[in-house]
């Protein structure tokens, strides 16, 4: 992968707050493998965390054809805007996570 590869930024909600932690912001190439790591509790140390801990989550938000920088100026604001069930006013037109 390059800084120029496409792939899909996505958001999970947590079913409920892992300490401050809510939602999950990443990026992939392959988002239903990446999920699939993720319910394995393999796909990252904070989806590692919550799985062992009993908690789920839902992708409720995706954004197609993003880079890794895409991903950094996404990460760079705040989460909860962002999601559409926590802010159900400010994501109209959204793309729901699909898999």
């Amino acid at each position: 992968m390059n800084a120029h590869t496409k792939g899909t930024c996505y958001l999970l909600q947590f079913e409920r707050p892992y300490r401050h932690a809510r939602h999950y912001l990443g990026w992939t190439v392959d988002l239903a493998a990446r999920l699939d790591e993720h319910l394995a509790g393999t796909g990252g140390r904070l989806l590692e965390v919550i799985t062992a801990e009993g908690i789920g989550f839902s992708c409720v938000r995706t954004w197609p054809n993003t880079t890794l920088a895409d991903e950094r100026r996404l990460k760079n604001r705040h989460r909860p805007k962002l999601c559409p069930v926590c802010n159900p006013l400010g994501a109209k037109g959204v793309s729901r996570c699909q898999t």
